[in-house]
């Protein structure tokens, strides 16, 4: 690695503890927020998690800060502050979100979900890193607490009786990790104990390796990768250390694939592939992909101007804010023991693939002279599925034209199956896919393709139209050649009888102008033009998408019908991209 990226790095990782450091002095005086039964209740009467979860992570967010405040240098203030926030967190009545718990259940305090789980590893780890400069009877009762609450109330059920136990997702490397963490710190005394939890989470880990592709692909998106690796390789590097080396679950062929997908979807300027609950300005976990970048080879760091500073996760999890610092640091520290010698060969494996193929997954994507595309294939049974069969993004020098919205706000009604898909940004009327007589698609595993295919030309083609359970054939077919400015798009609909339509349907969130068959969508730094071959109508429909955070956003639908040949309607597209004068992605495509 050169010296400038490792000065990046290092400059990235001093930017973060000022954060923190910065974050305590505002916070040091100040009392932490309120929980109460109402707001709990909130979300049972209205479906809305967002005013209750908005404070309980902003008490996370206090946790987080003098938690590592106090590990990184011990000082009164910040050890007498963290005692304060610890004995808070610990009155909580459940530390589950309202949105996992069942409150008809009788013991449902003790509820073992995403969010109880960060928090008891945390509250774990925090104490016996600190168990010499805290008060003692607050260690005991964190240690009582979080046995009884969690690891207690995990072992009472028989395996598979947590529902996260049966799934395929990051619920299972979250839970399951934390709670072999909290096995390790807590109960040193108890081997006995401890080795029935380590056995029964190791036992359970390859389920989340099961819901990864062969090809390493996380089907739920970046963001999901993120928040599953961290606590998997987490757990994974603190086992690796109890037991001197012999258990390293991060050295498994699979795992090596899985640490190579983040890289695959960071596109230029620090945009992300957003497919389904993902986001298409997603921040990497620097902690993680360090720790990844020395376990793993191939694995490479994302420009650092994606990197998640302290205030960007917020959630606030203690374990990627430890790895954030700690796990930097020890690569930082041992890149200073490297020559350039011993890092050249790694230099020439980490330049990444204008063209990448991921055939299990069915995604592909190009990162094409500053233009990148990507399209998806798969079926609409995934987790964290949006009906997005055959759906495709497009973003150059930094600025998303054809987006897929990624993840809207989190409500009751976001994942309940019955409307979670009345959505816009789950359903296909929200994805770059077509309308096949008048009919979108449709939710469940059997919708989806019957081929995805890629060559190493940059042609991939798919056929989708079981996705709409309709029994037509629709065939997609994306042309992007390596070091081309354009690429172009068919969709072609087989057997169409008079009755028969297929409407084109693209997404952006910039307002576009329509000219005859002609479709300018304007940027700050270019302009995708879309010629639409014989479209005589193009309507532009202007929606309203919730964002993750709650804010309303403008989107617009561009509409037009497909041509009818013959027995077959086609839609045909070309794409051109032209750059702003004196922008990169005008140099890099020659305009």
């Amino acid at each position: 690695m050169d010296r400038t990226r490792e000065q990046e790095i290092r400059e990235h990782w001093r930017q973060f503890r000022r954060q923190v450091e910065q974050t305590g002095d505002t916070l040091r005086g100040r009392s932490m927020p309120r929980l109460t039964e109402t707001l709990f209740a909130l979300y049972e009467e209205t479906g809305s998690r967002l005013d209750y979860e908005n404070i309980y992570f902003e008490r996370r967010r206090f946790l987080a800060v003098f938690g590592l405040l106090s590990i990184w240098h011990r000082r009164a203030e910040d050890l007498r502050k963290l005692e304060e926030v610890i004995g808070e967190i610990c009155l909580e009545e459940t530390w589950a979100l309202p949105a996992h718990v069942d409150r008809r259940e009788k013991d449902w305090r003790r509820t073992v979900d995403l969010f109880a789980s960060e928090t008891g590893q945390a509250l774990a780890q925090i104490t016996a890193e600190l168990s010499d400069r805290l008060d003692a009877a607050l260690v005991q009762q964190v240690k009582e607490l979080v046995t009884y609450r969690l690891l207690d109330a995990y072992m009472e059920r028989e395996k598979g009786a947590w529902r996260w136990e049966s799934m395929q997702n990051n619920w299972v490397a979250v839970c399951a990790g934390c709670l072999g963490s909290m096995a390790l710190y807590l109960l040193q005394d108890e081997p006995g104990k401890q080795r029935l939890i380590i056995d029964r989470v190791i036992d359970t880990l390859p389920d989340y390796l099961d819901g990864m592709c062969d090809d390493g692909t996380c089907p739920e998106g970046l963001s999901y990768y993120t928040y599953g690796m961290v606590y998997y390789a987490g757990f994974a590097e603190q086992l690796r250390s109890h037991t001197k080396g012999a258990v390293c679950l991060l050295e498994q062929e699979k795992v090596r694939r899985i640490a190579r997908f983040q890289q695959i979807c960071y596109l230029t300027g620090g945009i992300t592939v957003s497919f389904s609950d993902g986001s298409s300005r997603d921040r990497f976990r620097l902690g993680l992909t360090c720790r990844l970048a020395e376990t793993v080879s191939g694995v490479e760091i994302p420009p650092l101007s994606a990197a998640m500073g302290f205030e960007d996760d917020h959630c606030y999890r203690f374990m990627g804010n430890y790895q954030d610092d700690c796990w930097v640091r020890q690569y930082l520290e041992k890149l200073e023991k490297l020559t350039t010698a011993d890092t050249s060969d790694t230099q020439r494996q980490q330049r990444t693939k204008w063209f990448t193929f991921l055939p299990h997954a069915q995604w592909a994507v190009w990162k094409n002279a500053g233009l990148d595309l990507a399209v998806k294939g798969g079926h609409n049974g995934e987790a964290h599925n949006h009906n997005d069969v055959g759906s495709l993004m497009f973003a150059a020098n930094g600025e998303v034209f054809l987006s897929d919205l990624g993840c809207g706000e989190y409500t009751r009604e976001y994942f309940a199956p019955e409307t979670r898909y009345t959505l816009l940004c789950n359903r296909s009327m929200g994805h770059n896919v077509p309308v096949l007589n008048g009919q979108e698609q449709k939710a469940g595993r059997k919708y989806g393709t019957t081929y995805f295919e890629g060559d190493d030309s940059g042609c991939v083609r798919l056929e989708y139209g079981g996705a709409y359970g309709s029994g037509k054939r629709l065939e997609r077919t994306l042309i992007f050649r390596e070091g081309a400015g354009d690429f172009r798009l068919e969709d072609r609909a087989a057997d169409m009888g008079q009755q028969d339509w297929l409407e084109e349907n693209f997404v952006t969130q910039m307002k576009p102008v329509v000219t005859g068959d002609r479709i300018c969508i304007p940027g700050e730094k270019g302009t995708l033009t879309l010629t639409a071959a014989g479209a005589k109508v193009i309507v532009i429909h202007r929606e309203i998408f919730v964002d993750h955070r709650g804010k309303d956003r403008d989107v617009w639908l561009i509409r037009f019908r497909a041509e009818q040949q013959g027995t077959a309607a086609v839609c045909t597209v070309h794409g051109v991209y032209e750059a702003k004068c004196g922008s990169q992605a005008a140099e890099n495509t020659g305009k």
